[in-house]
Parts: C-alpha cells; sequence; structure tokens
C-alpha cells in the first residue's frame, strides 16, 4: 500500500502546486544545483553530530551524500510525474527497510525547510524570479516528498498490525475510519 493517489491529488491541489511551479523549480536549480553538495555537508555534518543519527549513516556518508545530492538535483528538474512520484515512495520504502524512524525523515525535511529560503533567496533574484514564490514553491514540493516518503511508515504499520491481529487491511482501514458513535 502507498499513497491513495486520490490523497496525493488532493494535497497537490490544496498546496497550490502547479505548472508554474515547475517552471520556477527549473529557473531555480539553474542557481541551486551548484550550491546542493555545500548544504549536503551541512545536512550531514548535523546527522554527524547527533548520537542517535551518527549510528545509522556512519562508514556510508560519502555514497549517502551522492544519493542526497542526486535527490536534491532531481527536485530542480522540472518533472513531477508519476514516474517521480514513485521515487518518492521508494525512498520512503528503503528508509523502512533500513529502520529509519519516521522522526529522521521529519527533521531532515525540517533542516531543508530551514535550510532552502537563504540559498532560495539568491537563486531567485539571480533568476528574477519573485522570492516569497520561489520560497512557497520549493517548501511545496518538499512536503509533498515528505507525504509520498511517509506514506511508507503507514504501509509498513498497516502491515504489521495486520500481520499481528489477523485482519484484513480493508477492515483495519475500516476501523481506523470509523466515526465514533454519538451520545
Amino acid at each position: 500500500m502507498s499513497a491513495n493517489p486520490s490523497d496525493v491529488q488532493t494535497l497537490i491541489h490544496i498546496s497550490g502546486f502547479s505548472p508554474e511551479d515547475e517552471k520556477h523549480l527549473r529557473h531555480l536549480g539553474q542557481h541551486l544545483v551548484p550550491r546542493l553538495p555545500e548544504l549536503t555537508d551541512r545536512f550531514y555534518g548535523r546527522l554527524l553530530a547527533d548520537e542517535r543519527t551518527r549510528p545509522h549513516v556512519e562508514g556510508r556518508v560519502e555514497q549517502l551524500k551522492k544519493t542526497h545530492i542526486a535527490w536534491l538535483t532531481e527536485l530542480f528538474s522540472g518533472d513531477y510525474g508519476e514516474p517521480f512520484m514513485a521515487r518518492q515512495r521508494r525512498i520512503g520504502e528503503v528508509h523502512v527497510a533500513a529502520g529509519i524512524p519516521p522522526l529522521f525523515v521529519a527533521a531532515s525535511m525540517s533542516f531543508l525547510r530551514g535550510a532552502f529560503p537563504e540559498e532560495i533567496e539568491i537563486a531567485a533574484r539571480a533568476v528574477g524570479d519573485p522570492i516569497g514564490i520561489c520560497t512557497g514553491v520549493v517548501l511545496r514540493l518538499l512536503d509533498l516528498c515528505q507525504y509520498l516518503i511517509d506514506s511508507a511508515y503507514e504501509a509498513e504499520r498497516m502491515k504489521r498490525l495486520t500481520a499481528a491481529t489477523g485482519m484484513s487491511l480493508v477492515l483495519l482501514e475500516n476501523l481506523i475510519t470509523l466515526r465514533p458513535l454519538r451520545n
């Protein structure tokens, strides 16, 4: 089970992510992509400095940095169709399989949401796009990525609940969405 396509479309609609956003992301990418290695170095510096995240990255930092830079670069490709979304879901599946707690994904996205605005301001000025709009575009895309990545954690939890209780996935979903009885 992965993110419900209808839910993904609702997120995209409500967030306002649009073809115009895709254009802004491509423009920003011209100036942001060269800065991504430095941003990635700062990010992995934080991971290595934290006693809880360090064991998940030690001994693999250089390879993980390459993967992280490739992912960040893709964010500015301008192509956000189903293949892009499938890759985000796959990232979540890899994190689940590696035993990376969802807290770490949320913290990573929080780092990016905090680090990107300054970089976006510089890039937006360089391409002549409005800073506020460009910042919003990147934040909306990060939200979409986090939702898709997090869906792998939800799917794994549902799988474990199904195995532990013997209940079908449909029954569990129905129980979760059950409305409380009114008194």
